[in-house]
């Protein structure tokens, strides 16, 4: 079957989709008929894992019991068969050097990739992080443990890694800390556990990634893939609107993945563009849009925020290519009154527009420590990008700051410091040198305060607990 009518950037002709894919739909931009609806999650029997001050908890029922007790601990994430634990860990002092070496993110290998086995109740380093033999941070170089998921069977620790050359890479690791590989390029991994489609059962196992591709002619593309546990190719799936039909039309469920939104109420994620909650009790259902992604969980566990893409957004804008082009609305789901609404709308921007009212994104959802603010960044016409807030309620909507990158604060030796924000900003010197400056500023915006730009030893000196954003 030929794809007829769909292009991708600069009107190009994207790849043509295998006879076996497109024959069940996913390669068209139109599903003739409903969709399925997408099924739930399946809970894990075995319990539930999440991270409190940076380490690690195990929950089954209404029993909890903590894991680990280094405090450098996150993402964690259960094997199906419940055996083992898969977890970050930070390596003591370097993210500190790699600021004072002035290194951007993806460049410093600051976390090892740690397992705890819950038959024996022991730990165990499974990766250090490694340089690409090939010199630079490319595919083969593992920086980061991201995205942490085990293969059906338990045995196999799948994750992805930022290089500076592509948009990522997939690794994988087995649980006894053999067969380390890299797998593909690529980001947005997501294990496929089962498949309901009679005939496509076989690709149980497999990898959907998205990669980052090239035209001959000029420009370049983002589609998601069927990668196999060695990392052959095996089919194109298309861009995320197909990703999201492919998973309804053949009825899959993916593997849990680690993530920093654990919390003891539970683990919200999203799957088939749809927000879901999972706690001791079960997995809920908590929206049905097909177009939501990004979920935070606040820390009272009252209220979910989360992003909804705008059907058609990116086709209504005037110019689909340019940063202003708003595509997203910021919503929030109600635990209490099982409810939706939306939060906050955006709008298109241009230079014309004020950097503090410009809103064109929501980026890093990050909740106030008492649960009633929700704060975000955006891009603007200009750098650095914008960080604003509003309340739970879609009242006080503010812009807070300009940076490139925010915290909010949970806690810290210094009492009247929790809730209030730390703002990255980054400058050229004489030389033209990057440097990283600090700011520490209050909720509404006011009074900030010059940190420096040694942040992680004021951090640490002062004991400061983070939020978590997402």
């Amino acid at each position: 079957m030929t794809v007829t009518g769909f292009r991708h950037q600069g009107h190009r002709k994207a790849p043509r989709l295998s006879n076996k894919l497109a024959a069940v739909g996913v390669a068209l931009a139109w599903l003739l008929g409903p969709l399925p609806p997408a099924g739930a999650e399946k809970e894990n029997p075995k319990g539930m894992v999440y991270v409190e001050k940076r380490s690690v908890f195990l929950k089954t029922g209404t029993k909890t019991e903590q894991l680990t007790t280094s405090g450098r601990d996150r993402e964690p994430v259960l094997s199906p068969d419940g055996q083992w634990v898969a977890f970050s860990r930070e390596i003591p002092g370097k993210a500190i050097q790699c600021e004072k070496d002035e290194m951007e993110p993806y460049e410093c290998a600051d976390e090892q990739l740690w397992i705890f086995g819950l038959g024996n109740r022991s730990e165990r380093m499974l990766l250090e992080p490694t340089p690409d033999p090939l010199g630079n941070y490319g595919i083969h170089a593992i920086i980061k443990f991201g995205n942490k998921t085990f293969s059906p069977d338990g045995k196999t620790v799948y994750f992805e890694t930022r290089d500076g050359q592509l948009s990522g890479a997939i690794h994988a690791v087995g649980i006894d800390g053999g067969g380390a590989r890299f797998v593909a390029p690529g980001r947005g991994l997501r294990v496929i556990k089962r498949v309901g489609m009679e005939e496509m059962k076989g690709l149980a196992g497999h990898l959907l990634v998205e990669q980052h591709r090239y035209f001959f002619s000029g420009g370049s593309y983002d589609w998601h893939w069927v990668i196999a546990p060695d990392g052959k190719t095996l089919e194109p799936v298309g861009d995320s609107i197909h990703l999201d039909d492919f998973a309804r039309k053949l009825d899959i469920e993916y593997m849990e993945s680690g993530s920093s939104s654990n919390s003891s109420h539970g683990r919200p994620f999203a799957k088939n563009g749809n927000i879901f909650l999972k706690n001791e009790s079960g997995t809920a259902r908590l929206t049905n849009s097909g177009y939501d992604r990004a979920p935070n969980l606040s820390p009272d566990g009252q209220w979910v925020a989360f992003i909804r893409e705008i059907p058609g957004g990116t086709r209504m804008c005037k110019d689909p290519g340019r940063y202003g082009c708003a595509t997203e609305q910021l919503w929030i789901y109600d635990l209490g009154n099982r409810s939706e609404r939306l939060l906050h709308e955006a709008a298109d921007a241009s230079p014309g527009v004020k950097r503090t009212e410009s809103i064109t994104e929501f980026r890093k959802l990050t909740f106030s420590p008492d649960g009633k603010t929700v704060y975000f960044m955006t891009e603007v016409w200009f750098p650095p990008d914008a960080i604003h807030a509003i309340g739970v309620d879609g009242k006080n909507g503010r812009h807070i700051a300009d940076g490139y990158d925010f915290k909010v604060i949970e806690s810290a030796d210094k009492e009247d410091w929790t809730g209030r924000l730390i703002v990255e900003d980054r400058v050229r010197d004489k030389e033209n040198n990057l440097r990283y400056l600090y700011w520490l500023v209050a909720p509404g915006g006011e009074n900030p305060i010059f940190l420096g730009n040694d942040f992680a030893e004021f951090a640490r000196q002062y004991k400061i607990e983070y939020m978590e954003g997402w």
